[in-house]
């Protein structure tokens, strides 16, 4: 049985003021969980978008370099989307709503990407293999979205050259019911 992505409970502290953002989280409190015990989060990565609407992904890395995600948001809001890359399960598209002080597990097999709701988004990643060139790969998501919301979208070249995925219509529906319902509830 395949772990799925999933919001963890827990918030970290996380607050800002004029002169910026800061953040502390409790490691032992937030590997206390023994879903997360086993994980060596080795990696670090961090991510800032400084404009709304900024999208990012789908990125995973295959085999033998996947990743287990563990994503920290220090500040800002953000709809995060975790699909399966494994072909033999069921097609899922998992959406989160998150905010500064949530955090987020993406397990190994499951591509990862992010639609920024507000300006300067900060996520911290933790994982337990670093950056392979040689497996990290991924797929333009931008046809996952509506027209009217694919021309507001700020996404990178390397993004937008990526191969695009085949997904059945529901699933596409899906996604955009989903996710104009989390932008409608900013």
């Amino acid at each position: 049985m395949q772990i799925k992505p999933e919001l963890i409970k827990t918030k970290f502290f996380s607050e800002g003021d004029q002169r910026g953002n800061s953040s502390a989280v409790d490691l032992t409190l937030l590997f206390g969980d023994a879903k997360y015990q086993y994980q060596n989060f080795s990696y670090q990565f961090w991510a800032q978008s400084r404009a709304k609407m900024t999208f990012r992904g789908f990125h995973f890395q295959k085999k033998p370099h996947e990743q287990n995600k563990l994503i920290l948001v220090h500040s800002g809001t953000l709809i995060d989307f975790a699909i399966s890359t494994n072909p033999a399960l069921k097609e899922e598209i998992f959406a989160f709503k998150l905010e500064a002080g949530d955090v987020l597990f993406i397990p190994k097999g499951f591509a990862h990407a992010y639609l920024c709701t507000a300006e300067n988004v900060v996520m911290q990643y933790l994982m337990d293999c670093p950056y392979h060139i040689n497996s990290y790969t991924g797929f333009n998501g931008l046809f996952l979205f509506n027209s009217k919301l694919q021309k507001n979208l700020i996404v990178s070249e390397k993004d937008s050259n990526l191969a695009t995925l085949n997904l059945p219509s529901n699933i596409i529906s899906e996604f955009q019911s989903v996710t104009d319902r989390l932008l409608q509830c900013r």
